[in-house]
């Protein structure tokens, strides 16, 4: 009986600036590497070459090897430059590949080697993250991620206490406190801004565009104010120029023409003598007869009905809460509808329910479809309809 041998040459190719081009190729079920002559530089006898994520480059002339269902670091001199002990090996940029190890049978760390496989950062972290010449790193606590940052030989540049670092373009980061606030941040992790910015943007064109109490303003690349946050909305054109837009001055006036109070909003409906929907930008609430808020303007949406509550939709989801921002029904179901003393709730995973006042579901089933008639609903379930 003949053997035949089979051979699968792979699509990826490997490009380090003007150097080889390299490709795997499959014999026997192994993975072995060629150059773009053919000459074959690692023989065939990997699980997989590259890197765990599935992509593959040949950096610094090293690569990623898998046996035996882990991971370590190859030369194309066919020496092992780590053994294979890591569960994932990646490669992103400059001299750094993030890899993660088992600690012992629970916890699983996240380290970085260099190209010679020596440990620049320690597996101390939950997660790495590359940004130019630095390492976002987190770990994982008992109130959710908590976020620092570290150059490539470890020295903390950001203790790990933040809820969040994320990059603005380049050598600007976003740094968000406790409190949920953010500050602009140089690459160094020097402050150029304090933590009062609700969210930001990415650069464009130099300049990002800060959000402050549903109003926004326009920073540098070195934290200067160039636009006061002031604004309802803002625009950098491709060509670098700026359009800007103040929200709407709502004055009220007595019967001699003179102004008795103003405020700035998008939008302003009045719900009583006492009270009048607000909005500004895409954000909706409730201020008094004097402005002071109410409910808070943070609500995708917000529809009063009867005994002082409002149907409020936050982050896609809606609930209810009543005139002092209290929640009484959790902002839970893709859409609700009050009728009466009774609420329609429908999610997508589960259908249409009912609720009584405090949200407790008073329907046996779900249902496909839930509509009102007259004191009842007529339902419909498995394409059969009642009431």
């Amino acid at each position: 009986m003949k053997w035949w041998k089979v051979l699968l040459l792979s699509s990826c190719v490997a490009t380090s600036g003007f150097a080889k081009q390299y490709q795997t190729y499959q014999e026997n079920g192994k993975v072995g590497m060629k150059d773009e002559a053919g000459k074959v530089v690692l023989p065939p006898k990997f699980e997989a070459l590259g890197w765990s994520d599935g992509s593959f480059s040949v950096i610094g002339e090293i690569t990623g090897y898998r046996l035996q269902g882990f991971w370590g670091i190859i030369n194309l001199k066919k020496e092992f430059v780590t053994k294979a002990e890591y569960e994932k090996l990646e490669y992103t940029s400059g001299e750094c590949i993030i890899a993660q190890r088992k600690i012992n049978s629970a916890y699983r760390k996240t380290g970085c080697l260099n190209l010679k496989g020596e440990v620049k950062i320690p597996f101390v972290y939950d997660g790495i993250k590359m940004q130019s010449i630095r390492a976002i790193v987190f770990n994982l606590t008992s109130s959710g991620y908590n976020y620092g940052l570290v150059d490539l030989n470890n020295q903390t540049l950001l203790p790990v206490k933040y809820k969040d670092i994320y990059p603005l373009g380049t050598l600007r980061l976003a740094v968000q406190n406790s409190e949920r606030k953010i500050g602009l941040f140089s690459e160094d992790g020097k402050p150029i801004t304090d933590f009062s910015i609700d969210s930001i943007s990415s650069f464009y064109k130099g300049y990002a565009i800060v959000y402050q109490h549903q109003l926004q303003g326009l920073v540098d690349r070195n934290g200067e104010t160039n636009l006061e946050t002031k604004y309802s909305s803002i625009k950098i054109n491709s060509d670098g120029k700026i359009i800007a837009r103040l929200p709407n001055e709502w004055r009220f006036i007595n019967s001699k023409n003179e102004t008795i109070k103003e405020i700035l909003a998008d939008d302003l409906q009045s719900l009583s003598a006492n009270e009048y929907l607000i909005r500004k930008g895409n954000s909706w609430g409730v201020v008094d007869k004097d402005f002071k808020i109410e409910i808070p303007l943070q609500y995708q949406k917000i529809e009063p009905i009867a005994g002082g509550k409002f149907i409020a939709k936050l982050n896609t989801k809606k609930g209810v809460v009543d005139a002092h921002n209290k929640e009484l029904i959790p902002f839970i179901y893709d859409e609700l509808l009050s009728d009466g003393q009774v609420y329609r709730a429908f999610t997508k995973s589960s259908g249409w329910q009912l609720l009584n006042e405090d949200g407790k579901i008073i329907t046996d089933k779900s249902y496909q479809q839930m509509d009102a008639a007259s004191e009842s609903f007529v339902v419909r379930s498995k394409g059969f309809y009642g009431m």
